[in-house]
């Protein structure tokens, strides 16, 4: 367990540059609208860059999907290069255990970029956050009898998602999820548990 709050640590910093990274990009606002998602997708799987890198994947789950402006050098000449809008969009591969970044020019309506990236902190899309309370609820039963004392609505749910970068981890490449989970007006009740939705399994790392 300490060796994964070490790694906690290093996620949230992994986080806090990410952040800056992208503060220096601009203000990433999420894309809300799902015919806008939809299209969006719909442009990126037309794409040999994306069909490379993702095509057949059957874990392949949407995590976040945002906007900025940026100068990022797609002008047909340098001379032209100017700021514009792109579209981030974030998968996470359960097949590989690795994220799926692509980015879309919103102004010349074409893909800019398509990679892989290794232990990179990723959103955790909603369906992926019902999938780890749910494992949680079935073989975790400090979350099952907090569940059963109080109804879901009653509690405060956070979460986490933890980046393992150790290669040597028999956790590296595995989706996790850590669950806060208290009482609204009782923190003394409190349960925490990390969930592997890789294997769908509790942590005990």
């Amino acid at each position: 367990m300490f060796g994964l709050k070490v790694c906690l640590a290093a996620a949230c910093l992994a986080l806090a540059a990410t952040a800056c990274a992208i503060a220096r990009d601009g203000d990433h606002v999420p894309v809300a609208g799902k015919a806008e998602q939809s299209l969006i997708l719909g442009e990126l799987k037309k794409s040999s860059d994306y069909h490379r890198v993702a095509g057949g994947k059957q874990r392949l789950v949407l995590c976040a999907m945002t906007r900025f402006k940026a100068a990022l050098g797609d002008s047909p000449r340098a001379s032209d290069d100017k700021e514009q809008t792109y579209v981030e969009t974030l998968f996470y591969n359960y097949d590989d255990g690795v994220t799926v970044r692509a980015l879309w020019n919103a102004d010349r309506k074409k893909v800019h970029k398509v990679e892989v990236l290794e232990a990179f902190p990723t959103p955790l899309a909603t369906e992926e956050i019902h999938r780890a309370e749910g494992i949680a609820k079935e073989h975790h039963l400090p979350t099952a009898n907090l569940f059963k004392r109080h109804g879901e609505t009653d509690l405060s749910i956070a979460t986490l998602a933890p980046v393992i970068s150790d290669v040597n981890s028999p956790l590296y490449g595995k989706r996790l999820v850590i669950l806060f989970m208290h009482p609204r007006e009782n923190l003394e009740e409190a349960v925490s548990v990390t969930v592997n939705l890789t294997d769908e399994t509790i942590s005990r790392e």
